[in-house]
């Protein structure tokens, strides 16, 4: 992998900053803004100079969908993350928990220093598409960690498992999808958080 330049670099740690943070990968509007930059010309083509160098992965007509690719060293710790079965990202639904192996990944590809309580589970449905979340991802939770207002967190509302961002406002605490297409998850009975969503693995075909 070529080295990229100290700007390249800036665009890339901002990116895996913004990705390990739990949010989805930014956008080009956003990296100008960030960056100060008067137009979008300089974060395309510092992102065009990143893919050519392999630094990056992107899928060709879809927003967001930067994912920085890490070369793992040799001295790099790794850890296996259990899975636990999978979370609806749609409608909320009843699902056992249940290991169903588990996936070997760097601690700093995780971005946090995992715990007896770090589990992963496989995404099913797009409520999620407004974060970067997709149908058949996987989705690192970190159990130690107290939710708060905005972040991704896989929870049980009145006993149904869901992946949903937390909302904490004067109408009380609900679960929002990030699709239009579903509405808000309101309490009746109980709504219990299982873990704040850290990280994210996609497998590409």
């Amino acid at each position: 992998m070529k080295e990229p330049t100290e700007k390249q670099q800036e665009v890339l740690d901002y990116v895996r900053d913004t990705i390990d943070s739990g949010r989805p990968a930014p956008c080009v509007r956003e990296m100008r803004d960030h960056f100060g930059l008067g137009s979008t010309r300089a974060i395309c083509d510092r992102l065009d100079a990143l893919e050519k160098k392999g630094c990056i992965e992107r899928d060709p007509g879809k927003a967001r969908s930067i994912r920085p690719v890490r070369e793992e060293m040799e001295h790099e710790a790794t850890v296996d993350v259990p899975v636990l079965g999978h979370i609806p990202a749609g409608v909320a639904v009843d699902v056992e928990e249940m290991s169903e192996g588990t996936i070997h990944v760097g601690v700093e590809t995780l971005g946090f220093e995992p715990t007896e309580k770090t589990f992963a589970l496989v995404v099913h449905g797009d409520s999620m598409e407004g974060r970067g979340v997709f149908d058949g991802d996987r989705v690192i939770v970190d159990g130690t960690r107290e939710a708060e207002d905005g972040d991704m967190v896989a929870a049980l509302i009145d006993q149904e498992c869901s992946l949903k961002t937390l909302v904490k406002d004067e109408e009380g605490v609900f679960l929002k999808p990030e699709n239009p297409a579903y509405g808000n998850l309101m309490p009746v009975d109980d709504l219990q958080i299982q873990g704040v969503a850290r990280a994210l693995i996609r497998t590409i075909a």
